[in-house]
């Protein structure tokens, strides 16, 4: 599974508590600090907003298969 537009399109249309939640998710997948995706949910929305599919799906390739399936799980919104 890959990125999609149409995954990207639904992230921008979560609201605030929604999109911070799936932030926390993701950066939970990653091992990083959950705090600071909750606290960013407005820079990382509108990091989003500028990115192509093709753009994350090369950032998701670079951080392993294991991740990534857990991250695209999260995106289409299954919970881990």
């Amino acid at each position: 599974m890959e990125v999609t537009q149409d995954m990207i399109n639904a992230l921008l249309m979560l609201g605030d508590a929604e999109l911070s939640q799936k932030f926390t998710e993701i950066a939970a997948a990653l091992g990083t600090n959950e705090k600071t995706a909750q606290a960013n949910t407005a820079k990382f929305r509108g990091m989003l907003a500028k990115s192509s599919p093709s753009d994350l799906n090369r950032l998701l390739e670079a951080l392993g298969k294991e991740r990534t399936e857990e991250i695209l799980k999260t995106l289409d919104g299954e919970s881990s």
